[in-house]
């Protein structure tokens, strides 16, 4: 399986495979063909992360926190997309290296077997 990260601004393209959306709030218009709104960080902390409040260090800890509470939701990730071969995550922010997309393809990792990802 492939897991790639992608703004859910940029255009959807055949080789994002399977769409999932994992931002708090869509709008009717963005295309995915999941979305699990529970995998996003709560508001409070998205709140903290950008106006300032914290660090990246910060803002990791406490979204890895958050996901350890929401394992469930994780869980019903896998489920979804065991049978697939190309998984894309989708939220607001274009670039992923501070991003909650990148940290839950980090932190499936030692749920998935291995897998290749491009991001």
């Amino acid at each position: 399986m492939e897991i790639k990260s992608k703004s859910i601004f940029e255009e959807p393209r055949t080789e994002d495979g399977f769409r999932i959306c994992v931002m708090r709030f869509v709008r009717d218009y963005y295309e995915y063909d999941l979305w699990l709104r529970e995998l996003a960080p709560s508001v409070e902390l998205l709140n903290d992360w950008r106006e300032r409040r914290i660090t990246w260090e910060e803002y990791k800890q406490r979204y890895l926190e958050e996901m350890k509470e929401r394992d469930y939701v994780v869980m019903q990730l896998i489920e979804s997309i065991k049978d697939k071969k190309v998984v894309t995550l989708l939220c607001a922010e274009r670039d992923d290296r501070r991003c909650h997309r990148r940290l839950l393809i980090e932190s499936l990792l030692y749920k998935l077997p291995p897998y290749n990802s491009n991001n």
